[in-house]
């Protein structure tokens, strides 16, 4: 049995939009595809994104926090109590506005900066997961933030 996350399909694709749509009117003026990468552990998040040019030049861009709050929304919505939630989210689009995603549920996201350790253990109270699909690193990251307080 499995059971369902707190949206469905249609919530995740509304959502899916709106950061699209905001991010038309946001993105540097010439801009011709965008990837972020959305890494979330408890509370903690960054979201980080590359810009790439018409003229093909790459460059580093820091997306508005509206963004960064609709990950946010988007993986609140997508948890259940037996898988928990993603992870990690690369988001792409290119101009005008095609986009894809890709989820990450199970590999320990690569933070740029460290998340506290008190995050692991917050992320397993706010999402929890069936024991079984706890990812070990998740499960020793959590035990070790517990033996800490």
């Amino acid at each position: 049995m499995t059971i369902p996350a707190k949206f469905g399909d249609v919530d995740q694709e509304r959502i899916l939009t709106e950061i699209a749509d905001q991010l038309k009117f946001l993105l540097p003026p010439g801009w011709d595809y965008v990837q972020i990468k959305h890494n979330a552990i408890g509370e903690y998040r960054e979201t980080a994104a590359i810009v790439q040019s018409v003229a093909e030049t790459l460059t580093p861009w820091t997306p508005p926090e509206v963004i960064s709050d609709l990950f946010a929304e988007l993986r609140a919505g997508a948890a259940n109590p037996v898988g928990g939630t993603w992870l990690s989210a690369v988001f792409e689009m290119r101009h005008p506005g095609s986009f894809r995603v890709n989820f990450n549920g199970t590999a320990e996201p690569e933070f740029r900066n460290p998340p506290p350790a008190e995050a692991f253990a917050d992320e397993l109270r706010r999402f929890p997961r069936a024991a079984e699909n706890v990812p070990d690193w998740l499960r020793l990251r959590a035990d070790e933030a517990g033996d800490a307080s």
